[in-house]
């Protein structure tokens, strides 16, 4: 009896003494990310995980989301949005679990990670939306389109005045963002370049919102932002090279044949040196519920859907014909350099692609698949239409082993660019296979 009694005591001490858990997960980097996005996937994560009471503060750059579980135990998820490359050196350093970025790891970052593990590998690199930047003026500038050269020489103060550019007299205010920006970064990558400064006339601004709006309220502005910040200014169509202008628009972003898209990643170092809950956080921030929460807040998701595209006199004859009756998925196969090896986000496309069909039963429908690649000055015309082919049968065959019937799958060398061959950039985005659903 008296055993009994000792041991009720016992677990009844255990029961009243539990240890409460209090986690805590660190997120650094991206202000496109960080701003809204991070802390709307972190609410609705925290949601589908069952924890209730959920708090969020803001202080300009800085985000904190609290919560309780129904056990007692709570979390705290501190996001601090400063810039992408902050994200990097909060890794690097130890002060952030996951890093947020609005553009890809640069070489000098992965070199630096190393320790923490290869930083381009597919448990690694998680691209977790898309998202544009919009060129934007006042919604009654005249100008509907403007070519990405004319986009450089503008911010660059080579164009100052309106003039210029066909339209009535006026001096061109320049607004851009900050240079912690990863929306900056991304600008002076597929715009500036390298060797090309911003004007020393630009106002910069920290905040999306307060430039869009800083534009609309000004005739003679000019600026970029994410697609979601548009908002009441008027977005330009972009031309790149040889490529159609073409608009940030929903497709053509999710394909990222607009000169100006861009990916939304999380970076996540090896499961041995990380967080747990960065691992299940991103996990979440891939999924498909995820990917309505990323609708929601004003993003491209990864969602697969299919449209009417209405095929222009630069596609082959051969191909119009082929496609006659079709419709484009919204995803387009992409690839490194000199490789027929699908990129990370491509392999997780092709689970996408998958799930979209067998939900619709059409994995027995008939995909096509239409390889393209880069024009290089020194390239070799039989080259690049043998890799084409060969970057569509490695779609193909990826494809079928997952149950889908692909119907043709042909290549075309350099035809039909969606951007210049004069940069890495634009190279990389004519490296593609587009997919058409029968």
């Amino acid at each position: 009896m008296h055993f009994r009694l000792l041991v009720l005591l016992i677990l009844l001490f255990s029961l009243f003494n539990a240890e409460v858990k209090s986690l805590s997960l660190r997120i650094h980097g991206s202000n496109t990310v960080g701003a809204q996005l991070a802390p709307e996937l972190i609410k609705a994560w925290l949601k589908t995980n069952g924890y209730q009471s959920i708090q969020v503060s803001q202080r300009e750059e800085e985000s904190t989301v609290q919560a309780e579980a129904a056990n007692g135990d709570s979390i705290r998820v501190e996001i601090i949005a400063k810039g992408s490359s902050t994200g990097f050196k909060g890794l690097k350093g130890g002060q952030a679990d996951l890093a947020m970025s609005s553009r890809r790891i640069k070489e000098k970052e992965i070199q630096a990670l190393a320790p923490l593990g290869n930083m381009t590998a597919l448990e690694n690199e998680h691209v977790i939306a898309l998202d544009g930047i919009a060129v934007i003026v006042h919604p009654e500038n005249s100008l509907s389109t403007l070519k990405k050269s004319q986009i450089r020489d503008i911010f660059a103060g080579k164009i100052t005045d309106w003039k210029m550019l066909g339209r009535a007299p006026g001096a061109i205010h320049l607004y851009a963002r900050d240079d912690q920006s990863g929306t900056f970064d991304v600008f002076r990558s597929l715009v500036l370049g390298k060797k090309t400064p911003l004007s020393k006339k630009a106002k910069r601004f920290v905040d999306n919102t307060d430039l869009s709006n800083s534009v609309a309220a000004d005739k003679e502005g000019i600026g970029f932002v994410g697609l979601p910040h548009i908002l009441q200014s008027k977005a330009l169509a972009i031309s790149d090279g040889k490529a159609p202008a073409i608009e940030p628009k929903n497709f053509s972003v999710a394909t990222e044949d607009y000169a100006l898209s861009r990916r939304l990643y999380l970076y996540l170092p090896n499961s041995g040196d990380a967080n747990s809950l960065a691992h299940q956080f991103t996990e979440y921030a891939r999924s498909d519920a995820a990917q309505e929460v990323i609708e929601k807040v004003g993003f491209v998701s990864q969602k697969v859907f299919a449209s009417t595209f209405e095929l222009g006199k630069q596609y082959p004859e051969e191909l119009r014909k082929l496609a006659q009756g079709t419709k484009r998925l919204s995803v387009n196969m992409r690839f490194s350099e000199s490789t027929v090896f699908l990129d990370n986000k491509a392999k997780r496309d092709a689970d996408r692609i998958y799930r979209y069909l067998d939900e619709r039963n059409k994995l027995k429908s008939g995909i096509l698949l239409f390889g393209f690649t880069e024009q290089k000055p020194d390239g070799i015309p039989m080259v690049n239409y043998n890799r084409s082919v060969r970057r569509a049968d490695q779609v193909g065959k990826y494809l079928r082993e997952k149950g889908v019937w692909v119907v043709t799958s042909r290549g075309y060398g350099n035809a039909v660019p969606v951007a210049s061959n004069e940069s890495e950039l634009g190279q990389a985005k004519n490296r593609r296979v587009e997919l058409w659903l029968k």
